[in-house]
């Protein structure tokens, strides 16, 4: 064989070697590129030996529930094919059959379980992930279709709820509606005679939550729109409670004599500082008046007053930075009794809106749980819930009730609210503002100003009637128990113009005027009407006997026997005749008494 022939031979040889090594090649890539099946699980990764007629395992892996709530289980279910065994990992371990189920413990957080199966064709992996969340807080929202009805009237209650399993119905009086409730509904309350609470108390797992709505009932037509957001007695109401009461009057104590003492009555920042010196919302007192009395002194006086929020307070609000004086309410009332009138004062209801954008500036940085709403006297927050609650109601604007809820929120959870029933006030005003000195409520001396309650007794009753919150009206039971227990002087039987509780235990009281008595005339009442207990509207009686009666600077002098009038209320001005007198202003406190003739 010649070396020619030798050559073609090996270089065919080589040919047929570079062929099979092809070949090779490409059958090795057609065993890698067959894979293996996906399971359900949200992870996997596969390990294949590269023999043809070998299969390479599978697993499908699931979780149900595959959301839950914290301390809940769930159930795992897997199955796999072409698998000799099962290994878990993550947040189970073990060995685990080819196939099956099992309970995971109660979780606390979102947790992976991955489980790795072995075949003779490799190994698989998958994975399911189960979601953890913190239970939701039970919600509810009570409402009435309406707030007011004649005697024989009905309303329709209407609620839902969420995150709750039952609900139980109560009222006061009792009976007028009772028994299980479905979680939402409607439901009419029938014919009814009295002002009756409804409440509905629901349960679920996380918790219980209350919430209330009152229907006021009136044996009086109303004049119309409610001016204020309840009915307000009218002028015969207040005739029928003192006949009622068996009291006698002559005619010139009624406000029909009332006429102006002031000549070009004009109010403006200065030389007065109405910012400071008034501690009542006199647009409101004199818009009242008016409409209970139709006497004109009180509309020209309202309608001076109405040009001074309108054009200068809000100025003075700013500049002063004192929002324990913050009035608003009497715009308020204004627009919608010109609504009624059949022509809305708009800018009225504006410059209110605007008085808002300060209130929600000052709070904003307030943080519920933390901030004292008592510490300087409990008149700046009471009377910012009450704008706010006024001013969402009557927009409905969601910006209002967001101010609104938040102001709730800083009440219901201020830190100095006493289980005696009241939120005192602190140390600096305690000290300083009392009479007693430095010292004193660190001695465990509880004070505050009686004005203060009558002020939080109307915050908190409107915030009720819109709102349902139960602790509304749990507290103003507590401070009708507490007005009761240490609300006057045992000696002079008058309210001072800071009383409260001694560190033995008594009641104290620094007396300068019988007028303070009736600050808590309101706050009684609200305990009768939320209670049924005729007892608290028998306190106020008498509180209004005495504060109505009395004289200025004198403990023991009266100005009329028990069984007269002495006047209707706010027909007196001060001694300076620039304000009304008692207390500048008795209706805000005493309103509450003169409900359907004296039978709230």
């Amino acid at each position: 064989m010649n070396n020619s022939t030798v050559l073609r031979q090996v270089g065919a040889t080589v040919v047929r070697l570079a062929g099979m090594a092809n070949l090779l090649l490409f059958a090795t890539m057609l065993t890698a590129c067959g894979g293996g099946g996906a399971g359900e699980g949200t992870t996997g990764t596969t390990s294949i030996t590269p023999t043809a007629d070998i299969k390479p395992p599978t697993i499908s892996i699931s979780a149900n529930p595959a959301s839950i709530f914290s301390g809940a289980s769930s159930v795992l279910t897997w199955f796999s094919t072409n698998a000799n065994s099962c290994q878990a990992s993550d947040k189970w371990s073990g060995s685990k059959g080819t196939s099956g189920s099992e309970t995971t413990n109660a979780l606390t957080a979102t947790s992976t379980f991955v489980l790795t199966c072995t075949g003779a064709g490799g190994s698989v992996a998958r994975a399911v992930t189960v979601t953890v969340t913190s239970p939701t807080s039970p919600t509810l929202s009570l409402n009435a279709d309406k707030t007011f009805v004649m005697s024989g009237g009905s309303a329709k209650l209407s609620w839902t709820s969420s995150n709750v399993g039952s609900c139980l119905a109560s009222s006061v009086p009792s009976g007028i509606w009772s028994g299980t409730k479905s979680v939402s509904g409607s439901e009419s309350t029938g014919a009814l005679t009295s002002t009756a609470s409804f409440t509905l108390d629901c349960t679920g797992a996380t918790g219980s939550i209350s919430r209330s709505v009152t229907v006021s009932v009136s044996t009086a037509p109303p004049t119309g729109l409610i001016v204020g957001g309840y009915p307000m007695p009218t002028l015969e109401d207040e005739r029928n409670t003192y006949r009622n009461w068996g009291w006698t009057w002559n005619v010139n104590v009624e406000p029909a004599v009332v006429t102006e003492p002031i000549a070009n009555y004009y109010v403006t920042l200065d030389p007065l500082e109405v910012r400071y010196d008034t501690e009542a919302d006199d647009l409101w007192n004199y818009v009242m008046m008016y409409r209970r009395t139709g006497n004109t002194v009180y509309l020209n006086r309202a309608q001076v007053w109405l040009r001074y929020f309108k054009d200068e307070y809000r100025d003075d609000l700013v500049s002063g930075d004192n929002f324990a004086h913050l009035y608003g309410v009497g715009l308020i009332a204004w627009y919608e009794h010109t609504c009624e009138q059949g022509s809305c004062d708009d800018s009225a209801l504006a410059a209110a809106e605007g008085i808002g954008v300060e209130v929600e500036k000052y709070w904003q940085s307030m943080v519920p749980g933390s901030f004292s709403m008592g510490y300087y006297g409990p008149r700046k927050g009471a009377r910012n819930l009450l704008f706010a609650t006024r001013l969402a109601e009557v927009t409905k604007k969601q910006r209002w009730i967001d101010l609104r809820d938040k102001l709730i929120e800083l009440w219901i959870q201020s830190p100095d609210w006493d289980a005696r029933g009241m939120y005192f006030s602190g140390r600096e005003e305690t000290d300083n503002e009392s009479g007693l000195g430095s010292g004193a409520y660190a001695a465990g001396y509880r004070i505050l100003s009686s004005f203060q309650i009558g002020i939080i007794t109307e915050a908190f009753n409107q915030a009720y009637r819109i709102t349902g919150r139960r602790e509304f009206r749990d507290r103003l039971v507590d401070m009708a128990k507490f007005v009761d227990q240490y609300g006057l002087d045992p000696g002079n039987l008058y309210t001072g113009s800071y009383f409260g509780i001694a560190p033995d235990g008594s009641s104290w009281h620094k007396f300068e005027a019988s007028a303070y008595t009736t600050s808590l005339v309101n706050t009684l009442v609200s305990g009768y009407k939320l209670t049924g207990n005729r007892y608290y509207y028998d306190r106020a009686k008498f509180f209004f006997n005495r504060g109505t009666k009395g004289v200025y600077g004198d403990p023991t002098k009266r100005t009329s026997p028990d069984n007269v009038v002495d006047h209707f209320v706010d027909t007196v001005f001060s001694s300076d005749k620039f304000y009304l007198s008692y207390n500048k202003g008795e209706l805000q406190y005493t309103y509450m008494i003169f409900e359907n003739g004296g039978m709230p």
